[in-house]
């Protein structure tokens, strides 16, 4: 039972990191760029497979050092303050997501650092090969590294929780869900889809996205709350 408990947690975490539209909007950026140019077909989908593994190895890393600190700090189990800073943070993430997650504007702008806006602008102009596109793909992980790092905390916890051999499959599932947005968005690009359809779908169903995202948070928060805190303090 524990585990199931544990497993639905660090799903939860993967599908609301799946939310986050950063790694998605620079994914779209990337391809309409790289079909802008001259290149083949095939090269361009080595770009974009370059991209989502940088994205992919990111979050990998991110969950792999977050996991290892929990364990180095507090063992195998969460304490109960732990628990409760991560169903605040999730709240507060909550909050933000459904409220200022997106500009207030027609299109699916984030609020970001100018700098770090300015900094991918760039990076995308200047993807020329698969070793960019791979930092690129980092990037844009990073760029959403103040949302990502609760949301892995969280997934973390559950993960560490688990049985020992049931840790690295779990720690490779959050990673294909997270990127799995990456995955069918550039499956659809590559055969019957255009950049215009799918960033017209995204701006059509934004409220609904962040909506979704910010309760997913709030869910998982108070998931966390009913059936980890509770029980551990015996209220």
């Amino acid at each position: 039972m524990d585990a199931l408990l544990n497993f639905s947690i660090v799903t939860l975490a993967a599908l609301i990191h799946a939310s986050f539209q950063l790694s998605v909007g620079c994914l779209i950026l990337l391809f309409h760029h790289s079909f802008a140019t001259a290149k083949t077909r095939a090269r361009n989908r080595e770009f974009v497979g370059s991209y989502i593994s940088g994205a992919g190895l990111t979050i990998f890393l991110v969950l792999s050092a977050t996991c290892y600190w929990l364990v180095e700090s507090f063992g195998w189990e969460a304490p109960s303050l732990l628990l409760s800073i991560e169903a605040g943070l999730l709240f507060v993430l909550g909050i933000i997501l459904v409220f200022f997650y997106y500009r207030g504007s027609k299109h699916t702008e984030l609020y970001l650092p100018r700098g770090l806006a300015k900094f991918l602008t760039e990076r995308i102009k200047k993807t020329s090969n698969n070793h960019e596109a791979f930092i690129f793909g980092v990037s844009s992980v990073l760029g959403e590294l103040p949302f990502v790092i609760v949301v892995a905390l969280v997934g973390a916890s559950g993960i560490v929780a688990l049985p020992e051999d049931l840790r690295p499959l779990t720690v490779l599932l959050y990673v294909l869900i997270s990127i799995l947005p990456l995955i069918i968005i550039s499956v659809s690009l590559g055969n019957s889809h255009t950049v215009g359809s799918i960033q017209k779908w995204r701006v059509r169903n934004k409220t609904f996205l962040k909506i979704m995202a910010g309760l997913g948070a709030l869910v998982l928060g108070a998931y966390l709350i009913v059936f980890k805190l509770v029980p551990l303090i015996g209220m």
